[in-house]
This record gives C-alpha cells, structure tokens and sequence, in this order.
C-alpha cells in the first residue's frame, strides 16, 4: 500500500493529523522523483499530495499552512503546463491551485494578494475554456473563479471592480435564467457599497450607484426574458433592496398580466 493510500485510509476515519503525515512523506517521496531524469512522470502526483495536504490545514483553519501547500501544489501544476501547454484540463488545474491560494489568501485577510490570485485562475480558465468552448464543467470552473474574484473586491470595498467582475460572469451565461438573476443580485448588492460609510456621497459616486442599478435591473429583464418567473422572489429578496426606487426595478415588479 503506497503512503497516499494510508493517508487516504486515515482520511475515511477521520484521523486527519496521521494522514497529514503520510501525505508529507508522500510528497517529499515525490518530490525527489520529480527532479530526477523523466520526473515529469511524478508532477501530476506531487500536485494531487499538495492538494490534499492543503486541503487538510484548510478544514483546520490553519490557513497559512494551507496556503503554503497551496503555492506547492501550484508550482507542480505550472510545471506541467509548461510540459503541456496545449492542455485544457492543466490549464484548469492551475487555475485551481490559483483559486485555492486566493481563498487562503482572503482567510489571512490577504486581499490585494487575494485578489491577484483569483485573477490568474481567471486567465488560466479562460484560456481553458478557449480550448474547450463547449466544455460546460470548464465554464463552471470559470464562473466560480469570477465569483470569488468578485466576493474578494467587495470585501476589500472595491464594488465597481467587483461590478465588472460580475457583467463577465453574466457573459457566460446568455439565456440561462437562474444564472441571470444571481448576476441581477450580485450587481445589486454592490449599489449599496459605493461610498458607504460616507455622510454624503460625492457625484460621481452616485452616478455609479446608478449605473450599477441599470445594469442589475437589465440582467433581472433578461432573467424574465429567459424565463425567470418568481416574481414574489424578486419583489421580497434583501439581495435585490440596492434597486428599491429605481424606475426600472420598480416597473418591472409591477404586476403584469403578461407574466
């Protein structure tokens, strides 16, 4: 039995500190193969142990450990996309082990380093979904990399950043109804952020408070348009409260026999 499969049998017991263990002495075995002639063969694994080792301090909230494991898991995968460049699914795996650091990052409260990271695992996603457009899972990877991205920038109080992050994501889906009206309520939730904690907001910032509203409500019409029906949701949700009393949110909640 290899010493990932003990740690994998430590795992199903839950004794996540003995697993720990063998995965370390996993890794340093790969590690050493990985340098030797044809160690290309051994990265791929090496990446897989640096992902589980992270993924163990992860769910212990050490997350500086994590993150360490992390950036290990991420030079294998960049390894290996420089052997393969061509390949969608490295591709995906470095946007992944990007996409990790930046979580950890954010739990550090880490967030200008938080958010370049979750912007590498957008470019690399995108250059996996230029190479399998038509790849659904790949394009879900994107979508959660955009999110991320978008959480960090307003956590940081970045909300227009975070709003272009969002009008992207929208992009992924034309058509798709449920995923149009979370993009109308991650916009929205943004209006609330621009010059918050201000006692007045300056011009310019209501003017992109605005902005955000138009384009929240025009996700929310291509929502109905795609075939978004709760209504009462869209009346009553606390995400959407940002676009109360704008002219276009209001007319679209009005009751229409149309509907």
């Amino acid at each position: 039995m290899t010493l990932g499969n003990l740690a994998n049998v430590h795992l199903t017991i839950d004794d996540d500190e003995q697993a720990l263990r063998y995965f370390q002495k996993s890794a340093d075995g790969y590690g050493v193969l990985a340098l030797r002639p044809q160690g290309e063969n051994y990265v791929s694994r090496l990446a897989q142990v640096h992902q589980a080792i992270g993924s163990i301090h992860w769910e212990a909230k050490r997350y500086d450990q994590a993150l360490l494991a992390y950036r290990e898991c991420l030079k294998a995968h960049e390894r290996r996309a420089a052997l393969e460049p061509r390949d969608a699914s490295i591709k995906s795996g470095v946007a992944a082990a990007w996409h990790n650091t930046g979580i950890s990052l954010r739990e550090l409260n880490r967030y200008d380093e938080a958010e370049q990271a979750f912007s590498r695992a957008v470019a690399e996603q995108q250059a996996a979904l230029a190479a399998a457009p038509r790849s659904r899972s790949t394009r879900r990877k994107l979508n959660s990399h955009l999110t991320k991205l978008a959480e960090v920038q307003r956590v940081a109080g970045r909300p227009q950043r975070a709003v272009e992050t969002m009008l992207e994501r929208k992009r992924l889906w034309p058509g798709d109804a449920g995923e149009l009206y979370l993009a109308a309520a991650q916009l929205a939730v943004c209006v609330e952020l621009v010059g918050k904690d201000k006692p007045e907001r300056t011009a310019d910032e209501e003017a992109a408070r605005e902005r955000i509203q138009d384009e929240a409500v025009q996700a929310l019409n291509e929502a109905i348009a795609a075939g978004y029906k709760d209504m009462e949701k869209i009346r009553t949700d606390p995400n959407l409260s940002g676009l109360h009393g704008h002219a276009g949110f209001e007319k679209l909640i009005q009751p229409s026999t149309s509907r």
